[in-house]
């Protein structure tokens, strides 16, 4: 039976029928704030999450101010319905100014106060009172849920191919032409713009389905792999939580990714459409309409649209049967189809045994001497520069796809390699899987009767922690990155509370609590769609 009849049989039966928070980096209290005008020049804020507190987590709110005078002095919360106050604290802490405009920060904590319901803070500064919005603090699960809701209502709205959901967003079906592509030579690209014309070298295969990338139409496997790393992980451990939607959207990914796998031949298609074009051929950044209208364009070889409607698949090695495949790719593509198998089995054991294949097949072509990674066409919409993470991640799923202690000790070769040859260690992001690997290849620690490893790579986990905290201690919101680095500044912060959850779980600590975070996913993950960030707190 084909997985995607499987999937739609299985939809129609199944789913229609303590520790404060470590100073811990994690989130620009957005939005959720009070104002007001003090001795008609001061301005103050008070800023709250927005999404609320979880109920053992660390609370604050910021108080920004435009002054130095008055100086808020001290806290209430009140419930929200009937104003009653129901705990107070000193506010004693200064925090470094944001910015000009908002110079002096006050940390006002009311950690302290546990109890489940709606609230508002006032704070007092001088003769003047700053009032919040209303928030809340509930259980892990109360708070966090909606969230699970809101990143499946993502990822429906970035599907591509025949079988979108019409009432989200009212989409419709788009690039069906994708089941009959050609494909071409990987292009030239020159400041991002291309270097002649395609050249064909193959085809057709099919390719439709799947998911957009960021902002734009194009499907990556450099992405979706890792999509599917981190859904899968979240079905195979919190499968509970995340409930059949994720556990069918995860088969989805793998459809999808199945089709630009030639096992029979060992050749990787990783890459559909065309961003940047040049002036004889529009790429997908060069218009803004609807996904579908692609589909009504009429248009023939040699007009500037053609490959709108046409889209171009370009392949490893340019079709080269068994070539050796990039290890960054085959790291991350072995890990979901693994993964697959892993989650897959107690449902599917056909679909099961195909992805294990599939995954010791490119696991065993994965390039480990690469003189230049290969990510997407241009190299700089994705340019990752580490693979040593993807593989020990491939390898340690691997191992618990099949017991065999082979990839066990693959993985931790991996991992130490990455340790000590990595040009710059990085937390969880796109571009760096190691916290998830290490985190991976701990929880078997016993298995490797190597104390050396084992140690090297928890200092790695904690090392990259570090980084976060060292940056977070500077900002008056604790946030763990530096927002002129030019780095996705969402994902590390996911990535670095992450990497802490998976340490202290590690460690036998008591559980950290995270700030909330708003969640919408993206597919080329500038926003880290892990999961495992709602379902830490659960």
């Amino acid at each position: 039976m084909m997985m995607s009849e499987w999937r739609k049989q299985w939809y129609q039966r199944r789913v229609r029928g303590k520790t404060k928070s470590i100073v811990l980096l994690l989130f620009l209290f957005a939005l959720l704030c009070g104002l007001v005008v003090v001795d008609g020049q001061q301005v103050c804020y008070v800023r709250l999450d927005q999404l609320g507190y979880f109920q053992e987590d660390a609370k604050t709110a910021v108080v920004m101010c435009s002054e130095s005078s008055p100086v808020p002095d001290s806290l209430k919360v009140f419930q929200a319905n009937t104003q009653r106050p129901v705990f107070s604290n000193p506010i004693n802490t200064s925090l470094s100014g944001w910015n000009k405009e908002f110079s002096y920060l006050y940390g006002a904590d009311f950690t302290n106060f546990n109890q489940i319901g709606d609230w508002n803070i006032s704070v007092f500064a001088g003769s003047s009172t700053l009032a919040s919005k209303t928030f809340t603090i509930q259980g892990g699960k109360a708070l966090y849920q909606p969230l699970i809701s809101n990143a499946l209502f993502f990822y429906l709205a970035q599907r591509d191919g025949s079988d979108t959901v019409s009432s989200v967003l009212s989409r419709q079906p788009s690039h069906l032409t994708d089941a009959n592509a050609t494909v071409y030579e990987i292009p030239k690209y020159k400041n991002d713009v291309l270097q002649g014309d395609l050249v064909k070298v193959g085809g057709p295969v099919n390719v439709e389905g799947g998911y957009f990338d960021a902002g734009d139409f194009i499907k990556f496997v450099q992405t979706a792999s890792y999509v599917t790393d981190v859904i899968l992980l979240a079905v195979r451990d919190h499968n509970n939580t995340v409930g059949e939607g994720f556990f069918l959207e995860g088969l989805r990914f793998i459809e999808w990714l199945s089709r630009m796998w030639d096992n029979k031949n060992g050749i990787l298609y990783f890459q559909v459409g065309i961003g940047d074009g040049n002036n004889k051929i529009t790429g997908d950044h060069d218009l803004w309409r609807l996904p579908q209208h692609d589909d009504t364009l009429s248009v023939s070889p040699g007009d500037k649209k053609y490959y709108i409607k046409y889209r171009p698949v370009f392949a490893n090695a340019n079709l080269q049967p068994n070539a050796s495949i990039s290890p960054n790719l085959a790291g991350r593509l072995t890990a979901a189809f693994a993964l697959c198998s892993q989650v897959y089995r107690t449902v599917n054991q056909t679909l099961a045994k195909q992805c294990l294949t599939y995954a010791e097949r490119i696991f065993s072509l994965a390039d480990l001497k690469p003189s230049k990674l290969l990510t997407t066409a241009p190299f700089d919409y994705y340019p990752e520069t580490e693979w040593r993470d993807d593989m020990e991640l491939g390898a340690i799923e691997l191992f618990y796809a099949t017991q065999n202690s082979t990839y066990l000790t693959l993985a931790a070769n991996f991992a130490e390699n990455y340790i000590h040859n990595a040009s710059s260690p990085d937390t969880i992001n796109l571009y760096d899987v190691s916290g998830i690997a290490h985190y991976e290849l701990l929880k078997v620690a016993k298995l490797l009767n190597n104390p050396k490893i084992i140690d090297d790579v928890y200092s790695s986990m904690l090392t990259q922690i570090n980084v976060g905290l060292k940056t977070s201690k500077k900002d008056p919101f604790n946030f763990g990155d530096q927002y002129n680095s030019g780095d996705d500044l969402t994902p590390h912060a996911f990535g670095y509370a992450l990497e802490s959850h998976f340490y202290a779980e590690l460690m036998n600590l008591p559980r950290l609590g995270f700030l909330p975070f708003i969640l919408f996913f993206s597919l080329c993950f500038k926003l880290l769609c892990s999961l495992f960030q709602i379902l830490s707190s659960f």
